[in-house]
């Protein structure tokens, strides 16, 4: 990941409220950062970000999570 979006992404978590919403939301984004892109959020790429696509969020997130339940 490159400085900006570490940046960026460290910028997102400290703009949260509370320490709840934080372990919450970053345990959120770091399942669908696995899931969709098998990486860290951390290790995202502006590349990744770019070239995500809606059907991958259906198939490789949404999909599987519906199954679960």
């Amino acid at each position: 990941m490159s400085e900006e979006m570490i940046n960026v992404y460290q910028t997102w978590i400290n703009s949260l409220a509370s320490a709840n919403t934080i372990h919450k939301y970053t345990s959120s984004v770091t399942l669908f950062s696995n899931m969709v892109f098998k990486k860290k959020p951390t290790e995202l790429s502006e590349f990744d970000l770019v070239h995500l696509r809606y059907s991958d969020v259906l198939n490789k997130f949404v999909t599987p999570l519906k199954e679960n339940d």
